[in-house]
C-alpha cells in the first residue's frame, strides 16, 4: 500500500481513524495491510477515475460521482464489489463480509447510538445498498424509520424519542434583508410562492423556516406513537418588533408560511432589544410546559442590544422550568455583523450551563450555538437533531499522484 494515498471526503480538516491511525487527504496508505484494508473499514467505498465523459454520465450500477475537485481528473466512489470486479482478481473476503460491504454507510443521528453520550452504544446503519435512491417514508420498517434524506433504519426515529419544543423565531425584516445576494432555496414546494415577493435575503430566511417546519412535520407517520406537537412563535423585527404567529400548535408549514410577512420593509432599521423583549413576553405568556423552549434568532446585520434583555429572556425560561436553547444565525453580508449575535449566544450559554440539571439533557451538553449561514435542512438537523442522518466522512486509497 506504499504507492497509495488517502482521499477523505470533506474539507481540509476531514479525517478518518482506522486501527489507531488518523488519516487525512494526501496521507500515505503505507500503514494499511492490503489483506485487511476493507475489513478495517467495515462498510466502505473505493475510489476510481471517472469513466464518463461528463459529470452526469456516471450511471453505472455501483458508481457515485464525486462532485469536488480532488486532482487532475474526475473521480467516482465505487462499491467494493465493483472495485474487485474491475481489478480482475478474486474478492478475498467472505460472503458475509461482501454482503456487509455492499450496504449503505450512512448512520442514524440519534444520541442513543452515540457512545460519547450513551457508553457502549453501537451505530444504527442504513439497511439499503450503497448509493441507493432516497426511500419513501412509506418504506419504513415496522419498528424503524426513514430519515429525511431517505435512509432506512431499524431503530425508532430520533424525533419520537426526544422532547417536543416551543420554537420561537426572531426574523429580521429590516431594509437590508431586501438585498438579493442571498436568495430562497430552489425546487422546494414553496419556492415560487416565496420568490414572487421576496427573491432576496428575506426570502432565504422564509425558505429556511419553511423547510424547518416541513422537517418537523415529517417526524410523525401514521402508526407511530404520538408525541406532543411542537408549538411555534414568530417575531418579525426591524426598528420595531411584531408578533406574527403566537404559540401556534397544529398548523402545517404552508399555513404557517402564510402568516409571515411577504417581504422585508423597504427602509426599516434593526432593533435586537425589542425583539428579545418580545420573545420573553411570548415565552412567559405560554407559561410552564412540557415543551422545551428554543429560540432561533436570524439577522443579516449588526445591532447593539441591551444585554440585560438577553439575560432576562434566558432566566425566564429557567424560571418556567427548562433552560433555553438559543441559536443565532447570521446571514452573509455585513462585516462584523456577527459580533452581537455571538455575544447573545454566549449569554445564553452562560445561563444554560448554570440551569438545574435536566434528565433529558445529557450532562455537559449545551444547546446554544452561533452559525454564520442559513440552510433549510441544516437548521432542523443542527438545532434539534431530528432524523437527518449523520454522515461519516467517506475515505478511500488511490494511487499516489506523480
Amino acid at each position: 500500500m506504499s504507492q497509495t494515498e488517502w482521499f477523505v471526503e470533506g474539507d481540509e480538516d476531514a479525517a478518518v481513524n482506522l486501527d489507531g491511525h488518523r488519516f487525512a487527504t494526501g496521507d500515505t496508505g503505507a500503514p494499511m495491510l492490503c489483506n485487511l484494508f476493507c475489513k478495517s473499514q467495515g462498510r466502505h467505498v473505493h475510489i476510481a477515475p471517472c469513466r464518463a465523459d461528463e459529470e452526469d454520465g456516471c450511471n453505472e450500477e455501483g458508481v457515485e460521482h464525486i462532485g469536488s475537485d480532488i486532482g487532475r481528473e474526475a473521480h467516482d466512489w465505487i462499491t467494493h464489489r465493483l472495485f474487485w470486479a474491475r481489478s480482475g482478481f478474486k474478492d478475498p473476503y467472505t460472503n458475509a463480509e461482501q454482503h456487509e460491504f455492499a450496504l449503505c454507510d450512512r448512520r442514524c443521528g440519534g444520541e442513543e447510538h452515540d457512545p460519547t453520550v450513551n457508553p457502549g452504544a453501537a451505530p444504527s446503519l442504513c439497511q439499503l445498498p450503497l448509493f441507493h435512491p432516497p426511500a419513501s417514508p412509506d418504506d419504513a420498517p415496522a419498528a424503524g424509520h426513514v430519515s429525511h434524506d431517505g435512509h432506512v433504519y431499524h431503530c425508532k426515529s430520533p424525533a419520537t424519542l426526544r422532547r417536543s419544543f416551543h420554537i420561537l423565531f426572531a426574523l429580521d425584516r429590516s431594509g437590508s434583508m431586501r438585498l438579493d445576494d442571498c436568495r430562497p432555496l430552489a425546487n422546494t414546494p414553496a419556492s415560487e410562492r416565496i420568490t414572487q415577493n421576496a427573491d432576496n435575503r428575506f426570502g432565504a430566511a422564509l425558505s429556511s423556516i419553511y423547510g424547518f417546519w416541513l422537517a418537523r412535520e415529517g417526524t410523525q407517520r401514521p402508526g407511530q406513537a404520538e408525541v406532543l406537537q411542537d408549538a411555534y412563535t414568530v417575531v418579525a423585527f426591524d426598528h420595531e418588533a411584531t408578533v406574527v404567529c403566537s404559540n401556534d400548535v397544529g398548523s402545517k408549514a404552508d399555513a404557517l408560511l402564510d402568516m409571515l410577512p411577504a417581504d422585508a420593509t423597504e427602509d426599516g432599521g434593526t432593533n435586537f432589544t425589542q425583539a428579545i423583549r418580545l420573545l420573553q413576553r411570548e415565552l412567559e405568556a405560554a407559561g410552564p410546559s412540557e415543551r422545551y423552549p428554543v429560540v432561533i434568532f436570524m439577522s443579516d446585520g449588526e445591532c447593539r442590544f441591551d444585554e440585560e434583555a438577553a439575560y432576562d429572556l434566558c432566566r425566564a425560561a429557567v424560571r418556567l422550568g427548562k433552560p433555553l436553547a438559543f441559536h443565532t444565525v447570521a446571514f452573509a453580508g455585513e462585516t462584523g455583523g456577527s459580533v452581537y449575535l455571538e455575544r447573545m449566544t454566549n449569554i445564553a450559554r452562560e445561563i444554560f450551563d448554570a440551569a438545574p440539571a435536566d434528565p433529558l439533557i445529557p450532562p455537559g451538553v449545551n444547546h446554544c450555538s452561533f452559525h454564520n449561514a442559513v440552510d433549510t435542512v441544516q437548521l432542523a438537523n443542527t438545532y434539534l437533531s431530528i432524523a437527518d442522518s449523520l454522515v461519516n466522512p467517506r475515505a478511500a486509497l488511490r494511487l499516489r499522484r506523480a
